[in-house]
């Protein structure tokens, strides 16, 4: 029996789903380095054109672009390390005496509630060292793939024309000329994000400036870098600043931070929606939707597959 055009491409996109949810599920469980690869690839492409010009040749141009891309990322998570450390202490050694007080305080009405403690003895029993061995495997992980993820990223960048000639004769053509979009489409995505980073950064910047927050900067560089999981990234850097200014009665201060998290969560969720909608040409409400759901669904590469899976689907439907 024939199927209706109309619920024919119903089945095609409720097909894609379960194909994009199949796959993504395979590459977080079995190839990790994936999503690095492609950020990689995305990041180094146009650093790699640009020494190329220079008539270099294409494994020493690969090579170079991969170092440097290495060398800069390192030296930034050096600085940014240093830098946290440096503030720690410096909030430390300034408010020693504070601090002291309150530790003092809590366990006085700690033993007060449940006897005795002794502090150090809780802790180790507190202490999970499965909890602490599968950390020490999943930064192992990590590592690991992100090696892969370079080693890859230089072998495609200097073997990019074998590739997309192997892939051009397994592959039917319209599949490919769909996939370079759909590239193209995930190009305009990061840049997006990027924007959005650096908005949320701006904004969290000046928030800390008006309050007058210490070391403003490093804290608005490490709220952007964290900015990139979703919902979560930058209250990690915003609820130790609120516990700290509740703990030296700095209220006012506690308020504009609560009140600076919030426009900047807003702020951040119009722009992606309005600049996602303006690029594609899909409603606000739809970006926002599939985002969330995308974010829900497959974590933070919900942010990126949710749009795209939209667009595809709409470019199904409408299209003849």
């Amino acid at each position: 029996m024939l199927i209706n055009g109309k619920y024919k491409k119903i089945i095609i996109v409720i097909s894609l789903f379960v194909v994009m949810a199949a796959s993504i599920y395979l590459i977080q469980k079995y190839f990790t380095p994936f999503i690095m690869i492609i950020v990689l690839l995305i990041i180094t492409q146009p650093l790699y054109n640009l020494i190329k010009r220079f008539s270099i040749n294409n494994r020493i141009a690969s090579l170079i672009t991969i170092s440097i891309f290495n060398i800069v990322l390192g030296l930034f998570l050096y600085y940014i390390g240093a830098s946290i450390f440096e503030l720690l202490e410096g909030l430390y050694k300034s408010n020693i005496i504070l601090i002291d007080k309150v530790i003092n305080e809590l366990t006085t009405l700690l033993e007060s509630i449940i006897g005795e403690i002794n502090i150090s003895q809780k802790v180790m029993n507190g202490i999970d060292f499965n909890i602490v061995k599968d950390s020490v495997i999943l930064t192992g992980d990590g590592l690991l793939s992100y090696v892969v993820a370079n080693i890859t990223t230089f072998f495609i960048l200097a073997d990019k024309k074998y590739f997309v000639h192997f892939f051009k004769m397994i592959i039917p053509k319209k599949i490919v000329s769909k996939a370079i979009k759909e590239k193209n489409n995930i190009k305009s995505i990061i840049y997006i994000q990027i924007i959005l980073i650096l908005m949320s950064t701006l904004i969290t910047l000046i928030g800390f400036l008006l309050l007058k927050i210490p070391n403003s900067i490093i804290l608005s560089v490490i709220c952007g870098v964290l900015d990139l999981i979703p919902y979560i990234g930058t209250i990690i850097v915003f609820i130790p600043i609120i516990i700290y200014n509740i703990i030296v009665k700095e209220y006012v201060i506690v308020i504009g931070l609560i009140f600076l998290y919030c426009l900047v969560q807003i702020t951040r969720e119009i722009l992606e929606a309005k600049l996602l909608s303006n690029k594609f040409n899909l409603h606000p409400l739809v970006v926002f939707i599939s985002v969330y759901i995308g974010i829900k669904v497959f974590g933070v590469l919900g942010a990126f597959v949710g749009p795209i899976y939209c667009m595809i689907s709409r470019d199904i439907l409408i299209n003849e």
